[in-house]
């Protein structure tokens, strides 16, 4: 149960980090530019990526929508997750 909380949280505080980026159309061009210029071809997901990158306007909203099917009621106040980003090694 642990392990699963961590990876939770970790989720939670990943897609928080997200939506903290102004300009994330340009941090996706970016990384597909890159791609396209370390492999040689263009990344096979990017149309997946920059939808689920351009989809956090509001982080909480849409992670508790994507976690509905598991819990089935909001088990864990958003503050839960975030409270520890003082602590967060980048």
């Amino acid at each position: 149960m642990e392990q699963f909380l961590r990876l939770v949280a970790t989720y939670f505080r990943i897609n928080y980090l997200i939506s903290l980026i102004e300009d994330r159309k340009l941090v996706v061009a970016v990384f597909a530019r890159a791609y396209q210029v370390q492999n040689n071809f263009e990344e096979p997901n990017y149309s997946r990526i920059a939808q689920y990158i351009m989809k956090f306007e509001n982080p909480v909203d849409v992670m508790q929508q994507e976690f509905r099917a598991v819990s089935g009621r909001y088990v864990f106040p958003p503050f839960f997750f975030f409270q520890s980003f003082n602590n967060l090694v980048v």
